[in-house]
């Protein structure tokens, strides 16, 4: 089964996607950059879903650390910034997709 490492600080956030995720795919899920690079050292992961606004290492920091380390993995940024700034940057960093989140004010 394909494996997702969804990386995401909000905890209903990431319940909700690992919750529509489940049926179709096996989801791990880190709150944290720091805590997905230590899931990424101990198992196969085919793809990551990650927000950029997030404690200790950020969605940016953490694309930048895989792609150093030629790690290849592709990674949608799932996100609430919406500018080209923050689009720019993310595929500088080395994403493969950007989707935005609703975001009801």
């Amino acid at each position: 089964m394909v494996c997702i490492l969804l990386v995401e600080d909000d905890d209903k956030l990431r319940l909700l996607t690992k919750t529509k995720l489940s049926p179709l795919y096996h989801v791990e899920e880190a709150a944290n950059g720091e805590e997905a690079l230590e899931i990424l050292d101990t198992k196969h992961i085919d793809l990551l879903i990650v927000d950029v606004q997030m404690p200790k290492m950020n969605g940016y920091e953490l694309v930048e650390a895989l792609r150093e380390a030629e790690d290849f993995t592709p990674v949608i940024m799932l996100t609430a910034m919406t500018s080209f700034e923050h689009k720019r940057q993310g595929f500088a960093a080395g994403i493969d997709d950007y989707i935005t989140k609703l975001v009801n004010d």
